[in-house]
């Protein structure tokens, strides 16, 4: 079922959440525990990232250097299968710019519908800091921005897709999924200039929107006003990110090029310990939610990476709103 029909659904309050695919070898096993106790929420849908590869040079030992390519998590197409048919709930795949050119996306999207995968989310991916890159780098033949990448799925959609040069006419029937940027994405000249991005890719097929994490409402209320002037009328889904330790008010900003509230800063920083800056989360995040549901948005996306501190956060505030 597509993530948009979830959120048609009647129920108290809709609510997902995005997980990171376990390591490679634990995959099965830890995706398992994590969703038996994400599924205690009754979430409409969990995505999973994508992780790119990276490559590296390793020294042979003879003055010579052989190239690594090391991928950190393993591909997410089986998993997110595996556990959408155990389930029963859509299960949106990551998909990015980053590590595919075009012919491994059409291969990606091909497998994706094989298996009746039909929600998944279009990221153009960050630059490989590790490896020096200042700006995203495409591969070779690859999408250099989301749009053109939402432009491919779409034509999976309508059934308009070339691979190896050969043109196929079976229609898929996915989903699409972006993201969007309350506090305007750091390479956009402006909010009005990412707001005229974000709608050509709602014209090319998004049919929702997941923000970046922000902790100002001000700032999605405001955003969200501003897309609807612009023609957006699709979806947009706050994304929340709880707090699990002191450093987050330092490492999120720097990272994510997001603002945290200086009452937000002002306690974290009197937080003594881990549980005082669990409190403290708890609040804001509560806080945050209430408001965000009484605006009427479609629904709450939790960023947890699958992480047991994050969830216990959750859940505490799921506990407070609803009992």
């Amino acid at each position: 079922m597509w993530v948009t029909k979830r959120l048609q659904q009647e129920k108290k309050a809709h609510i997902s959440f995005e997980i990171s695919p376990p390591p490679f070898g634990k995959g099965r096993e830890k995706a398992i525990e994590i969703f038996d106790q994400l599924m205690s929420f009754e979430p409409d849908f969990i995505s999973i990232t994508f992780h790119q590869e990276i490559v590296s040079h390793k020294p042979t030992g003879d003055g010579k250097f052989e190239q690594v390519i090391e991928k950190p998590k393993a591909g997410t197409i089986p998993l997110c299968a595996l556990l959408e048919g155990k389930y029963g709930i859509p299960i949106v795949q990551h998909l990015l710019c980053g590590s595919f050119n075009r012919e491994e996306t059409a291969y990606a999207l091909k497998e994706m519908a094989y298996v009746d995968l039909e929600n998944v989310f279009a990221l153009r991916g960050d630059p490989l800091i590790a490896q020096g890159q200042k700006y995203f780098v495409p591969e070779e033949n690859g999408h250099h921005y989301a749009l053109e990448l939402i432009e491919q799925i779409a034509s999976f959609n309508r059934g308009e897709h070339c691979l190896n040069g050969v043109r196929e006419t079976v229609k898929t029937n996915f989903c699409i999924g972006a993201a969007c940027y309350p506090e305007k994405h750091y390479e956009a000249l402006n909010q009005e200039y990412g707001l005229r991005k974000l709608k050509l890719k709602v014209d090319k097929g998004v049919d929702y929107l997941i923000t970046q994490m922000f902790y100002d409402n001000q700032a999605f209320l405001s955003f969200t006003e501003k897309a609807k002037e612009a023609g957006i009328t699709i979806p947009i889904i706050p994304g929340l990110n709880p707090l699990v330790t002191k450093k987050d008010i330092y490492d999120l900003p720097r990272v994510f090029h997001i603002n945290i509230p200086q009452t937000l800063v002002e306690t974290m920083e009197k937080a003594k310990d881990d549980s005082e800056v669990k409190k403290a989360s708890v609040e804001w995040l509560t806080q945050q939610s209430e408001e965000l549901l009484k605006k009427g948005v479609p629904s709450l996306h939790f960023f947890t990476e699958g992480r047991n501190s994050k969830i216990k956060v959750v859940r505490e505030v799921y506990q407070r709103i609803f009992g």
